[in-house]
This record gives C-alpha cells, sequence and structure tokens, in this order.
C-alpha cells in the first residue's frame, strides 16, 4: 500500500493537490493535522473534498492550529481516525487529534506581561496558540492547562511556521 501522508498543510491545499497530481500511484491520503490555520468548518470541507476529489480514501486527524469544531467537521465528513482505528486493506491506522487550547488564565497574563516589559519594554503581547506541537498536548488532554512562552518578538504579518524559509528576525534578538 502506498500512502501519502502530509501535515502541516495550514490552508495550502494548492500544493496538496500539486503533490496529488504529481504522485500517480497511491492508495491512501492520510491529512494529519493542521489542515487549515484556524479556519472554518466550510474552510475545512472544501479542503477535504479537494482531496477526496483523486479518487481516494482520505483520513485525518485535527492538529492544534484546527478548532474541535473542525475535528468535529472530520468526523462528519467520515474521515476522522481520532481515537478510533481504521483497516484499509490489511494495514491499520489510528490517530489522536491535538488537544484543546488552555485557557487563558489572567494571572498568566500578567505574568507575562510584567516580564515582557522588562525584558522588552514597549513590546505588546500577543496571546497565541503556536503551529507547534509539543508533548503539552497530552497534558491538556489530561485536563491539565499548559503554556509556553517564546521568548522573542515575531512579525505577526509574517508568519512562517514550518515553511522551508522558516526564521526568526535578527531584529528580534536580545
Amino acid at each position: 500500500m502506498r500512502v501519502i501522508a502530509l501535515s502541516d498543510l495550514h490552508g495550502s491545499i494548492e500544493m496538496v493537490e500539486q503533490i496529488l497530481f504529481s504522485e500517480r500511484y497511491f492508495d491512501l491520503v492520510i491529512l494529519a493535522g493542521d489542515i487549515t490555520t484556524a479556519g472554518t468548518p466550510p474552510q475545512l470541507e472544501k479542503a477535504i473534498r479537494r482531496v477526496e476529489a483523486f479518487g481516494k480514501p482520505v483520513l485525518a486527524v485535527a492538529g492544534n492550529m484546527d478548532s474541535l469544531a473542525l475535528e468535529r467537521k472530520l468526523e462528519q465528513l467520515g474521515v476522522s481516525i481520532d481515537s478510533r482505528g481504521v483497516t484499509i486493506g490489511e494495514v491499520g491506522f489510528f490517530g489522536v487529534s491535538a488537544a484543546p487550547a488552555s485557557p487563558l488564565r489572567p494571572d498568566i497574563v500578567r505574568a507575562v506581561n510584567r516580564i515582557t516589559d522588562t525584558m522588552f519594554p514597549g513590546v505588546p503581547v500577543v496571546p497565541n496558540q503556536s503551529s507547534g506541537a509539543t508533548d503539552g498536548r497530552y497534558l491538556r488532554a489530561a485536563g491539565i492547562p499548559t503554556y509556553g512562552v517564546q521568548g522573542f518578538p515575531t512579525d505577526r504579518d509574517d508568519y512562517r511556521a514550518h515553511g522551508k524559509d522558516e526564521r526568526m528576525l535578527v531584529k528580534s534578538l536580545p
């Protein structure tokens, strides 16, 4: 069985289509999270339908940038393998979607603002769920809030997570 497994698409369905067009012989497509970047259920459905148009089975899990509404949409579309196994031919597949985000607690926000103001005076703190998966997802799935602090400023309009040119701006270094 030939499987094409893709993750961290962040809405780049055109790229997925190019890959699927170039790979003529495959039996299954797995979309392993972050299919959109905080997208909507209709956007997700459109993406899944475009992949299904290649005529091969599609299995998927939601990533940490995909909301619970998107996980539910994957279930409705019949492609979710979150916490369940699926057998295709003689091969079994099992998936685990990312856990929901931790609540944004005021005491955590105050502490981060205080430290940021000391290290980077005048730089605003913008809460954001990182696209990078961490072991914290297991803690969050168990109901234990988990937080991370990036530690350097970034340009909100220059998002490059998981890109081939992923980088940190030199001016961001302290």
